[in-house]
């Protein structure tokens, strides 16, 4: 029987915590934490999915209060009086520290397939120093592959007690596993945005290599299952907001809610929420996404790949906002197989840069190694008004992460951005930042 703890999504005096178990627990227990302890009792359990079956999860939600601001102490879930589980929990500053001060510190990840990855991302990730372990992660997409191995959705089709079993084994040999991210995970709070293998290759369209997905009764029946458990071990928020001012973050989902008429990346009333956010930053923002959008139209190629953001009617919508902001922005992006950094200068003398980490694990070689670098203008091959994107020559495809470390000078915001690789054999290296970025 296993136990684990995950720090989900933190704030400045709170944290929560997901408790998660593969088998029903038999006793109550106890959750320390740095602020103290507080009791996990057996009723409170509850069992995924809710109609039984041969497997099933445990789980809880735990919200911790009245902490100090940017806390790290030692979590421990202690049933019995056995340890059964452990992590560490952060919260985050009330401020983004200043020079002289330890830089607020996060992680940028995307793109993680376990089976190629042998221990390689947390064998790295445990060696970072201690200067440069994250105040929090984030995964922009891709954390699992519930598509995977590619032979057995392109030859049989499943039921939906099938689905839940090899979905659940999916996410819970990465979330638990050693030799995957369960270190990670359990290190400090995680902000998750999703993409297309949450679910699977260009989902919710027909996936051609995935025969479940070719009759609608069968993206149904696997939108259904994907994200229930998405829900449960990432997050059920479709945004998600905080501030470590001067900085402003939004973490959006653009890929759960999708139509497939390439009409809506998100639900209307998100993407209210999202351009209401960029038109009333006060200073610089981070924003998360699952796809880039300094990008071109897949147009025909994507019935056969992946839709991109820019293939949807909505982007036309969200260009002119993100060519408007009137405080410099960071968007956070993965998915494409590659590192890159681009930027542009907006209407109103703001900077609009996108910073891409991917893959954590490449999930195969054919989809590795490819790199490009972002369209001349913004949008790319589309009416409207248009701006000038410069692509930098920091370039790159391999297995990585990214740190970045930011410090306040003023109103502004320096990041130094650590490239992490995750080849075999490598040992991180912080030694001098692979970019400086400045908002304001």
């Amino acid at each position: 029987m296993s136990y684990i703890v995950v720090p989900k999504e933190c704030r400045a005096h709170h944290a929560d915590v997901w408790l998660a178990s593969d088998e029903p627990p038999q006793a109550d227990g106890v959750l320390i934490h740095p602020g103290g302890s507080r009791p996990v009792l057996r009723a409170d359990w509850q069992a995924w999915p809710t109609d039984g079956g041969p497997r099933r999860l445990f789980h809880q939600s735990v919200r911790i209060d009245g902490l100090p601001a940017r806390t790290s102490g030692d979590l421990r879930l202690e049933i019995q009086g056995q340890e059964r589980a452990c992590g560490r929990l952060t919260t985050l500053p009330e401020r983004v520290p200043t020079a002289g001060e330890q830089p607020l510190t996060f992680l940028l990840g995307s793109c993680y397939y376990r089976q190629n990855d042998r221990g390689r991302v947390e064998r790295v990730y445990r060696d970072v120093p201690a200067t440069h372990r994250p105040d929090f992660k984030i995964l922009c997409g891709d954390q699992v592959y519930l598509d995977q191995p590619t032979s057995d959705f392109l030859r049989y089709t499943h039921g939906k007690r099938g689905m839940q079993l090899r979905f659940f084994a999916h996410y819970w040999r990465v979330w638990s596993d050693c030799s995957a991210l369960w270190e990670l995970l359990a290190d400090g709070a995680n902000f998750f945005s999703p993409d297309d293998h949450e679910l699977w290759n260009n989902a919710p369209n027909r996936g051609w290599l995935v025969r479940d997905s070719l009759t609608g009764t069968g993206r149904d029946r696997w939108l259904e299952v994907a994200k229930e458990l998405y829900a449960l071990f990432q997050t059920d928020q479709p945004i998600t907001q905080f501030e470590i001012p001067p900085l402003s973050f939004l973490v959006a989902d653009t890929r759960l809610d999708r139509d497939a008429r390439e009409e809506r990346f998100m639900k209307d009333t998100e993407f209210k929420k999202l351009c209401s956010w960029l038109e009333g930053l006060q200073g610089p923002g981070v924003l998360v996404l699952g796809q880039p959008v300094f990008a071109s139209r897949q147009r025909f190629a994507g019935h056969f790949f992946d839709w991109g953001l820019a293939d949807y009617d909505q982007y036309k919508e969200l260009v002119p906002r993100l060519q408007n902001v009137s405080h410099s922005l960071l968007v956070l992006t993965g998915d494409v197989h590659f590192r890159r950094c681009a930027w542009a200068s907006t209407r109103r003398g703001a900077h609009l840069v996108e910073l891409i980490s991917s893959p954590l694990a490449l999930v195969h070689d054919a989809v590795g190694g490819s790199w490009k670098p972002a369209p001349d203008s913004f949008p790319s091959k589309m009416s409207g008004t248009k701006i000038r994107v410069v692509t930098s020559s920091w370039k790159g495809a391999e297995n990585h992460f990214l740190i970045l470390q930011c410090i306040a000078r003023g109103k502004a915001v320096e990041f130094s951005v650590y490239d992490i690789d995750c080849s075999p054999g490598a040992q991180p290296d912080v030694s001098q930042p692979a970019l400086r970025i400045r908002l304001r």
